[in-house]
């Protein structure tokens, strides 16, 4: 059940079933009347190893550079004597210096229960990284049911789907789902805690189930919110 939510488990549960069969449909109707599947987001060299979205030029819309190579600590504000328990997906990433302190400290928890090292791959997101990341999950059949704000949401997918059934391009698509993101932010509405800087996501596909558990776990006793999220795989920590 989501944190904000009173709603009886096996309801919340339905509700959300119900909205994964709704958009199922859409996207197979869609699928009818093109006669083919969406094309395939262009990843570039500055995605992870699964084709996780970056602000790195060469992406699905562009955009400037925003993530961080494996092997590299961001240590910014940290202070020279400070361990960082995390690495970065490449050397531009900066976590925001709000939340860095319990990035690290639950980094740290993490490292001294398994000896691994978390690897952040996303952090603070403008409209347009906003709407890169989502275009690719809709492609590789995510459903976004992890995400909370339902209208928003809706709204987002809707340009997704109409921009689709249109035949735009990929650039065309995200830049037209990026309209609607950034007049939601307009009126105060946020998609994603990342558009605040007030989120990051770590890669899963090194972990175990066991030590995907173990991240759930100790971000709840941290207060972090947690979400092991798919399409594509990874764990979605929000401060």
């Amino acid at each position: 059940m989501r944190e904000d939510s009173q709603v009886p488990y096996d309801l919340e549960t339905q509700k959300l079933r119900c909205e994964q069969a709704w958009l199922r449909f859409k996207l197979a109707i869609y699928d009818l009347v093109l006669g083919k599947p969406a094309p395939e987001a262009k990843f570039n060299p500055y995605h992870d190893e699964l084709g996780r979205f970056t602000f790195a030029p060469g992406g699905v819309g562009g955009g400037a550079a925003h993530s961080s190579a494996s092997g590299h600590h961001d240590a910014s504000d940290t202070g020279a004597d400070q361990k960082n328990d995390y690495e970065t997906s490449d050397p531009e990433f900066k976590v925001p210096a709000e939340i860095r302190p319990r990035l690290i400290r639950l980094a740290s928890e993490f490292h001294s229960a398994t000896g691994k090292t978390l690897v952040v791959t996303s952090v603070a997101r403008d409209a347009h990284a906003q709407a890169d990341a989502m275009y690719i999950k809709f492609t590789r059949g995510g459903l976004g049911s992890e995400y909370i704000d339902r209208t928003a949401f809706n709204e987002i997918h809707d340009a997704y789907i109409l921009n689709r059934h249109q035949g735009k391009s990929p650039g065309d698509t995200v830049r037209a789902m990026q309209s609607v993101i950034s007049a939601q932010m307009a009126r105060g509405v946020y998609i994603s805690k990342h558009l605040k800087a007030g989120a990051v996501d770590v890669r899963s596909s090194s972990l175990t189930k066991a030590e995907v558990f173990k991240v759930l776990e100790i971000a709840s006793r941290h207060g972090v919110r947690a979400i092991h999220e798919d399409a594509p795989n990874h764990i979605h920590l929000q401060f």
